[in-house]
């Protein structure tokens, strides 16, 4: 098939590219598992400081950027670019400058400043598109590693060992009295609809004569939806506590 003629979509990456993220990332040069790409996706997508933008051709996933905020407490924020990767079939379509230049409008929508990216010394043909796209060498480096091992399985118990770890998590000022009014809210709504429900408005009953008009029904059906949309932000606000609380520990 011929893909030249094909229009570019730009998206936001799904649990479902996991088999394209395993491919793509195969190209690059980092063969993972279908399993794997879906088990990071699931853990990433969620980050407010990421991104994983995928390019679709024709339907299918011709290429993709992640990126992610660097918030420093010595350097002013930027984006950095961990991953870009154009399928082999889909080369020189310009799919790697669109998805360049959704990083920039990424980066000046949560006004960072830079745009940083490290490429092997050997992609010629990647610095040749960075370079297009107004990238320039910052300086020569050398990138060293260390294999951490072994791993702390998930199902261990967490046991802080780094004072990292052990510290309070930091929180939105912001969030964090939005949803303190949240679970307020909840509780005001369950407490008022339960004294409501108690103080002796009963079930209807479908034969009633009681309950023959519309009006006779909204006494019940106010406290009982207090009570219901008081559960239901109280149980939000309490799920999303969890859920922090076990990405922390991942």
């Amino acid at each position: 098939m011929d893909p030249s003629g094909s229009e570019i979509t730009l998206r936001l990456a799904r649990e479902t590219d996991a088999g394209d993220l395993a491919r793509l990332s195969g190209q690059l040069g980092f063969p993972i598992t279908p399993e794997t790409a879906k088990a990071r996706l699931r853990e990433a997508l969620g980050s407010p400081d990421h991104a994983l933008i995928v390019a679709e051709v024709g339907g299918g996933a011709a290429g993709l950027v992640e990126l992610r905020r660097v918030r420093l407490a010595t350097a002013w924020r930027q984006i950095e670019v961990i991953a870009l990767v154009v399928d082999d079939a889909y080369r020189r379509l310009g799919i790697g400058t669109r998805l360049l230049a959704e990083a920039e409008r990424w980066a000046y929508d949560l006004r960072c400043g830079k745009i940083r990216v490290r490429s092997n010394a050997e992609r010629d043909h990647a610095h040749s598109l960075y370079r297009r796209s107004g990238f320039e060498p910052a300086r020569a480096e050398t990138l060293f590693e260390k294999q951490v091992g072994p791993v702390r399985p998930k199902t261990a118990t967490f046991v802080p060992t780094s004072i990292a770890s052990r510290r309070a998590p930091s929180t939105d000022r912001a969030s964090a009295a939005l949803a303190a009014a949240r679970l307020a809210a909840g509780a005001l709504l369950i407490v008022d609809g339960g004294l409501r429900l108690e103080s002796g408005i009963s079930s209807p009953g479908p034969l009633s004569a009681d309950y023959a008009t519309l009006g006779a029904w909204l006494p019940w059906a106010s406290a009982a939806v207090e009570v219901v949309v008081g559960a239901v932000l109280a149980a939000g606000r309490l799920v999303g506590q969890v859920r922090r609380a076990r990405v922390a520990r991942r």
